[in-house]
């Protein structure tokens, strides 16, 4: 979807997002499929939500859930024309697959589609390194520093190398490699 996002906000008529339905548990399905999350941690598992955020935003890291992204009227505009569906062709490679397929619909009448066979991040589809570095600096930076994240990974980069690492966790950095 990151290449519809931005362009298309005002004039999407209708979106629909076709999933994996919860073969376990209604429970289940019924998180996900929440077009009005109160608070980011519902946010995190509504498909309405990261949709539209994807649509408005090209992506969902960890800023969409800030109160700002949360509150943003675009985003907020586009969770009533998201419709959640089950798709029982999907569910026949789950759980070994977990995709997905939307469908945009234009106010003009044109209709966007897109068909995601597996997640980005499991081994069909693994993140590339310079993927896995922003995902980690975004991740350990707000936690423990710019320059200790830094360091910790460029420890990381050369662990195979090392006999010997080890780590004080509670001041963040690595104590001795050897």
């Amino acid at each position: 979807m990151r290449h519809w996002a931005r362009s298309l906000g005002p004039t999407i008529h209708r979106v629909t997002h076709a999933v994996v339905p919860s073969a376990s548990y209604k429970a289940g399905t019924d998180i996900v499929n929440n077009p009005a999350p109160e608070g980011d941690y519902q946010a995190k598992f509504s498909v309405q939500y990261v949709t539209a955020h994807a649509l408005v935003h090209g992506s969902v890291r960890l800023d969409a859930f800030s109160p700002e992204r949360m509150r943003d009227v675009n985003v907020r505009a586009l969770l009533a024309k998201i419709d959640v569906v089950a798709d029982p062709e999907l569910s026949k490679g789950y759980p070994n697959q977990r995709a997905a397929h939307v469908e945009v619909e234009l106010d003009d009448g044109r209709t966007l589609a897109h068909f995601q066979p597996t997640r980005k991040g499991d081994p069909e589809m693994p993140l590339t390194d310079t993927e896995v570095i922003d995902k980690y600096l975004e991740l350990a930076t707000p936690v423990i520093g710019d320059a200790a994240a830094r360091k910790l990974l460029d420890a990381l980069w050369s662990i195979e190398k090392l006999k010997t690492v080890e780590i004080d966790f509670t001041r963040h950095e690595p104590t001795r490699i050897a």
